[in-house]
């Protein structure tokens, strides 16, 4: 038993390293690689992830609403062409008997080499030949994307694989080593002009203070947030973007207002529910031939830069309801302790990121849905010792009352 959970570890570890290098090179203009190398990386992914499916323990009902979504997360991934969320499914399904402590000590460390090994080249080129980066600017701030496509991209690498580390290490890390950490992320601001990473990070890094200052009294807090965010999330944002060609002047005002805030994320997707729909198994037709006058905004381009309405609107709403009854489901666990107060946390923080990037939907980006799958095991284990506790309890009462009749 002790060997089968140790290679369900390793199988796990090795895909998740696996894709993590495969999809930081995609993000790379530094590192070229033939297709041949980007298809095995997708084999041994997917190879590491069967072989785990078959040493896991399944009821049939279990096996049954796995299967049952699983196939529609793949159809759809396939459908979309597409496969984030498919990727998504395979680290939810197969965390049964997996620490992700030990697997993010390994994926975090990995990812943060290949960012430096980035970062360095980026910087000496930057020095001695800077005509050749080609910079980008908003607002006339210069980005930097140190090789990694946008400088969005860069940040959310270095922020999610930070939060990867003190997820592994928190118990080791100091209150000096989360300000340090925050320090970095805010050095990275400053090179990318990109804040999302900045807000999540400082969100979670003042949570994890809180929760070491009064553990007890941020349990309730965050477990309420964990659990209910996500879906609160993704009605509210439902409802504005459906919702916005109707609204009356003062909630248009305040939506317009909601959408500069958001650099513009809100308006695409308003256009496009007017235009296409609702897509709720996706909807490959969303196009923009040409740029179109829409509601006093000229749209030129489509970016969905809010997960809740990428999925509402694009790849597929029928996950906004799964998502958020998987988070409502597995916030009722009511184990406390450390951990589950930070993977509460990162939660929370992981809901106020999808508001601001699509990158969400990938669990090997961003990591903390994981926790449903890590959860949902968890408290099946748990339902099934409580049986056996209460057969074992029946025939000891038997038993007595045999051994009494005997008597």
């Amino acid at each position: 038993m002790k060997e089968k959970k140790v290679l369900q570890q390793q199988l796990y570890t090795v895909a998740f390293v696996d894709l993590s290098i495969k999809l930081i090179l995609d993000s790379s203009s530094l590192f070229q690689r033939p297709e041949w190398l980007d298809t095995l990386f997708l084999l041994i992914f997917f190879g590491c992830i069967g072989w785990k499916f078959l040493l896991q323990r399944f009821t049939k009902p279990m096996l049954l609403g796995i299967g049952i979504i699983g196939i529609l997360f793949a159809l759809i991934s396939f459908k979309m062409n597409y496969f984030f969320l498919l990727f998504t499914f395979c680290g939810v399904a197969a965390g049964q008997d997996v620490d992700l402590k030990k697997v993010f000590r390994t994926t975090s460390v990995i990812k943060l080499i290949m960012i430096l090994l980035h970062v360095f080249p980026y910087i000496v080129t930057a020095i001695i030949s800077p005509e050749e980066i080609d910079y980008v600017y908003r607002d006339g701030v210069r980005r930097h994307y140190f090789y990694m496509g946008h400088a969005n991209t860069f940040s959310m690498y270095v922020g999610w694989a930070l939060l990867e580390f003190t997820y592994a290490f928190y118990d080791q890390l100091r209150k000096r080593d989360l300000l340090i950490i925050w320090g970095i992320n805010y050095i990275v601001y400053m090179f990318t002009d990109s804040n999302t990473s900045l807000i999540v990070m400082s969100i979670c890094l003042l949570g994890f203070l809180l929760e070491r200052a009064a553990p007890e009294r941020m349990y309730g807090i965050l477990k309420f947030g964990s659990q209910y965010l996500f879906a609160f999330c993704s009605v509210f944002f439902s409802i504005i973007t459906i919702g916005f060609t109707s609204m009356p002047a003062p909630l248009k005002q305040m939506y317009l207002w909601l959408n500069d805030f958001f650099t513009g994320r809100l308006i695409f997707g308003s256009f496009v529910y007017e235009n296409f729909g609702i897509a709720w198994l996706g909807n490959k037709r969303v196009h923009l031939p040409e740029t179109t006058f829409f509601e006093g905004f000229w749209v030129d381009t489509l970016v969905f830069d809010n997960s809740y309405i990428y999925l509402l609107v694009y790849y597929g709403a029928v996950f906004l309801p799964i998502f958020s009854l998987a988070f409502v489901i597995v916030g009722k666990d009511k184990k406390r302790d450390i951990t589950r107060n930070v993977e509460n946390m990162l939660l929370i923080g992981y809901s106020f990121y999808a508001i601001m990037e699509q990158y969400a939907i990938n669990a090997v980006l961003c990591f903390p849905i994981l926790f449903v799958g890590k959860r949902m095991y968890e408290m099946y284990e748990e339902k099934q010792r409580l049986k056996k506790q209460g057969k074992s309890g029946e025939q000891h009462e038997c038993s007595v009352e045999c051994s009494n009749t005997s008597i």
